[in-house]
């Protein structure tokens, strides 16, 4: 059987392994996003100069929309991780998660700002 500082270690190993991986998991979230943002854009801004069929546009806009919802799920399965790391009581690496998840949110800000950009450009685009 396990002594309680090695149950501690193994539990704060297993809880930095689930924030590292919501954080990747994040990223990649982002990274589809950012792609998926840049063919929407595109698409958009084709079909109002009348260079394809406004048809054309449902295909990015459904993963646009399908990237958006995994940025905000792999948030909260990154919030989730580090909530449940302190409520586990590792306090001890409370402050480096708040850190990582400080950090984690500021990534995501930039992508953020560009969903709502995209969401005011498709606003103003001819239906």
């Amino acid at each position: 059987m396990l002594s309680s500082p090695m149950k501690r270690r193994r539990r704060t190993c297993k809880t930095r392994v689930a924030i590292a991986s919501a954080q990747a998991t994040l990223h990649q979230a982002q990274v589809n996003l950012a792609g998926a943002s840049t063919d929407l854009k595109r698409y958009a801004d084709l079909a109002a100069k009348g260079y394809l069929a406004k048809q054309t546009l449902d295909q990015p806009r459904t993963t646009w929309a399908s990237d958006v919802a995994a940025v905000k799920s792999a948030q909260a399965v990154l919030d989730g991780a580090v909530a449940t790391a302190q409520a586990n009581g590792q306090g001890v690496n409370a402050g480096e998660q708040q850190q990582e998840l400080a950090a984690a949110r500021a990534a995501a800000d930039p992508a953020q700002a560009s969903v709502e950009q995209l969401r005011r450009e498709i606003a103003r685009a001819p239906p």
